[in-house]
């Protein structure tokens, strides 16, 4: 029985799915088994995995049941001891592995680990980096409040505590990630890898690229979350939904060419601002009103060439970091 299960829902992948596949084959803890997801593809994702050729991959094809459905098809062929989710697109470092169940061994109270994450581009190169958060040990009300995790891709699970929360929640269709987190940290601790391995790819025509869509879905997706949690906790939700609506500006200024981006993404600011007011001092609000100003006055595109000299004169632009190295 392999160690480690690790899923992987493909849908339409086949430009991404053999380098994803490969970042895992290339890992330096070598006990685990990957299982495919095809859900419903009709680019050749399937053949795309078959030609790999490797023993370890099990190849399961549904038709298409969306992302939550995926996993938890995915959760139901898994024979590992421990699960891991992987988007058909992302990359990991190949220490990811080996460095996450180091640390769920030596805390054995802990169900789920995660690490830090950069965004990369369809040819591998690193963009820039996720929040570095080192939040541990009862982080339940932390992620109420943000996604501090960042992504489907990060974080690695004791199979006990999946089965304790149950399933991916099929009904939402953006954030079921972190509303399937915020259960599982409801329970169990979390502990943390502090290092760049989780590779989020940004490209044209990815379920992340449709900012309409995906701030629909995290609003219902927050309803959700604080739909059962202590009076004390609903003072989070606020805070939350100003910080998806902060996301979802940053979406509008860099994931969409729609001309209407800039205006929706002031009223996303709006809506962020007028729920938490205090927001504005933070600086990551700042440097996005700043971008803003510019997309406005100028173009998106000047925006975010202003926004990478921000970041490069402060130091802060891409790690260090390469996803093959």
């Amino acid at each position: 029985m392999p160690r480690v299960s690790v899923i992987i829902p493909a849908y339409n992948a086949a430009p991404t799915i053999a380098r994803t596949i490969e970042s895992v084959r290339r890992q330096t803890f070598d006990d685990f088994e990957i299982v495919v997801v095809d859900d419903g593809s009709t680019d050749g994702t399937a053949e795309r995995v078959r030609e790999i050729g490797d023993p370890r991959i099990k190849l399961r094809s549904y038709a298409n049941g969306g992302l939550p459905t995926a996993r938890n098809r995915g959760i139901a062929e898994a024979r590992g001891e421990y699960l891991a989710f992987l988007d058909a697109d992302d990359l990991w470092a190949r220490g990811k592995l080996e460095s996450h169940i180091a640390a769920l061994t030596r805390r054995a109270e802990a169900g789920a680990v995660y690490s830090w994450s950069c965004t990369i581009d369809e040819e591998d190169r690193v963009l820039g980096r996720h929040q570095t958060a080192s939040c541990e040990g009862d982080v339940h009300a932390e992620l109420l409040r943000v996604f501090f995790v960042g992504n489907a891709s990060n974080a690695i699970l004791r199979r006990e505590v999946v089965d304790s929360v149950g399933p991916y929640d099929a009904g939402l269709d953006r954030g079921e990630d972190w509303e399937f987190l915020v259960r599982v940290a409801s329970r169990w601790p979390f502990v943390v890898v502090p290092e760049y391995q989780v590779f989020y790819r940004l490209r044209a025509g990815s379920i992340s690229s449709n900012v309409d869509r995906m701030r629909d879905g995290l609003l219902i997706a927050c309803d959700k979350m604080f739909g059962g949690v202590s009076a004390a906790l609903q003072s989070l939700k606020p805070e939350s939904l100003a910080h998806i609506h902060l996301y979802i500006a940053r979406c509008y200024l860099t994931r969409t060419a729609d001309s209407g981006a800039v205006a929706r993404a002031a009223a996303s600011l709006a809506a962020a601002f007028a729920l938490r007011p205090g927001m504005f001092l933070n600086c990551t609000a700042l440097r996005l009103c700043c971008r803003w100003l510019v997309a406005r006055a100028v173009s998106v595109g000047a925006a975010e060439r202003v926004s990478r000299l921000f970041h490069s004169a402060w130091g802060r632009s891409v790690p260090e970091v390469d996803p093959w190295g």
